[in-house]
């Protein structure tokens, strides 16, 4: 863009959102420092589809931009993290079951896991709420 922040595309066509956060993620485990990732991944945040949303169904989420953009996100850290943090854990706790039963608290396999089941769909809710556990920060700030 003019600003000369540039998004990430594995398939050679124009910039996407999930591509951007996974190649950020990649960029940060392979040691660049936080100010040359954090532009892309503020990037994706100020597109239309840069903040996850579940939507009316959910059948549009998209479980793995959720889970990159939130470990990548959390690697940026300040604004960034609590912007997404609060739109993510937000989505996320609109959309699990609250059925009462063995599916309480457990979320339905929809968008990019519609064919993977509720397990799949759980555990990604699971391991995006647990992102303050699972990872130490790469960076200082």
């Amino acid at each position: 863009d003019k600003a000369g922040v540039k998004g990430f595309s594995f398939t050679g066509s124009i910039a996407a959102e999930f591509d951007t956060m996974v190649g950020s993620v990649g960029r940060m485990m392979l040691g660049v420092p936080r100010a040359s990732v954090a532009p892309s991944v503020n990037w994706v945040l100020a597109r239309p589809k840069g903040l996850v949303a579940w939507g009316p169904d959910g059948k549009d989420f998209d479980w793995y931009h959720a889970y990159f953009g939130n470990l990548a996100c959390f690697q940026v850290g300040g604004p960034t993290w609590a912007t997404w943090n609060i739109r993510l854990s937000g989505e996320l706790a609109k959309a699990q079951s609250k059925l009462p039963g063995d599916a309480q608290g457990s979320w339905p396999a929809t968008g990019t896991l519609a064919q993977k089941g509720d397990a799949t769909a759980t555990a990604f809710g699971s391991l995006c709420l647990q992102m303050y556990y699972r990872y130490l920060r790469l960076y200082k700030y």
